[in-house]
């Protein structure tokens, strides 16, 4: 492979991570100037992924009597059920969801801020890993002011701290793919 094949495949790639940051910040703006609306479309989604598995259920008829008891069989269509009446509830009802739907996104945003610590311990030689460790910093401190005031601040937060996650991990993304992309044209 000779260097101006090499670098064509790291500008494409780190072109295309640049990209997808790019887009990530875009969105996350969206999402914190609509916060409301975003939280009511997670909830949608939720049920519409709810209502699509429940089918699934019965499209899989077969399984559900492959049980060894009719039991079984019983408990099976009773899941498939209970997946569609909860996702038509969620579409039907969608700020419902909200509270509780916020509270897992923030504990799973929690979670992810110690994924990127552990990433960044094992990566803080490399250059630009400084970047990941604030990524973790800022998603900790976001899942901790929306758990602080949980669940008072249902209606928006849900919206908002996708959109921060989104913002954060997009300007994340975009300064780690150009410091690879400059470390790695100087080793080309």
């Amino acid at each position: 492979m000779t260097g101006q094949s090499t670098m064509a495949v790291v500008k494409r790639s780190t072109s295309m991570a640049i990209a997808g940051a790019v887009a990530m910040i875009v969105l996350g703006f969206s999402a914190v100037f609509m916060s409301f609306t975003t939280g009511i479309g997670v909830s949608v989604l939720l049920g519409w992924v709810l209502v699509v598995s429940g089918f699934a259920y019965f499209a899989c008829f077969a399984y559900a009597f492959s049980a060894r008891s009719d039991a079984e069989v019983l408990w099976r269509i009773l899941i498939g059920f209970l997946y569609i009446f909860s996702g038509f509830y969620l579409l039907a009802f969608p700020k419902l969801a909200l509270k509780p739907l916020t509270f897992l996104v923030a504990a799973i945003v929690f979670l992810e801020a110690l994924l990127e610590f552990i990433i960044f311990s094992q990566h803080r030689s490399q250059p630009g890993s400084g970047w990941i460790l604030f990524d973790g910093i800022a998603t900790l401190i976001l899942a901790y002011l929306i758990l602080r005031s949980w669940p008072s601040n249902s209606t928006w937060a849900l919206g908002f701290l996708v959109g921060v996650k989104f913002v954060v991990s997009g300007v994340t993304r975009l300064v780690y793919s150009v410091t690879a992309r400059h470390t790695l044209k100087a080793m080309i």
